[in-house]
C-alpha cells in the first residue's frame, strides 16, 4: 500500500478505500500535537462493512518492521466499527493490518 503521508491534528483523513478482503492498509503518521501532550485518534470504518477485523500495527524503521501495537488488535471491527486510540506517538509510521474482510469497507480517521 501507499504512504498517505502526516495527517494533521482536527482533520478526518481517509486511510483506506475499498477493503474487501485481508490486507496491510496504507501507511500514515501523525503531525506533532500542538498542544505537546499526549493525544488520541478516531478510527472508524464506513461503507458496507460485512465482516471486518484490524490491528495497529507501528514501524520506527520506515516501514521495514511492523509490529502490532500492544492492546491495540482488532480495533476496528464489523461489530464495533468506531474506536478511539489514546496515547499514540508523532512521527512513527503506523498502518491497520486488516485480518478479516469483506463488502467494502472505507477507513477514516482523525486526531487531536
Amino acid at each position: 500500500m501507499a504512504n498517505i503521508g502526516s495527517i494533521s491534528e482536527g482533520v478526518i483523513t481517509r486511510l483506506d478505500t475499498a477493503i474487501t478482503a485481508p490486507v496491510a492498509g496504507n501507511t500514515f503518521q501523525f503531525q506533532p500535537d500542538s498542544a505537546t501532550t499526549d493525544f488520541s485518534a478516531l478510527f472508524q470504518a464506513v461503507g458496507t462493512v460485512t465482516t471486518l477485523s484490524a490491528d495497529l500495527q507501528a514501524s520506527t524503521d520506515g516501514g521495514v518492521t511492523w509490529s502490532n501495537v500492544t492492546g491495540k488488535t482488532a480495533i476496528i471491527t464489523a461489530a464495533a466499527p468506531c474506536a478511539i486510540v489514546t496515547n499514540l506517538v508523532s512521527n512513527v509510521l503506523y498502518r491497520l493490518n486488516y485480518t478479516i474482510a469483506s463488502g467494502s469497507s472505507n477507513v477514516n480517521v482523525v486526531s487531536n
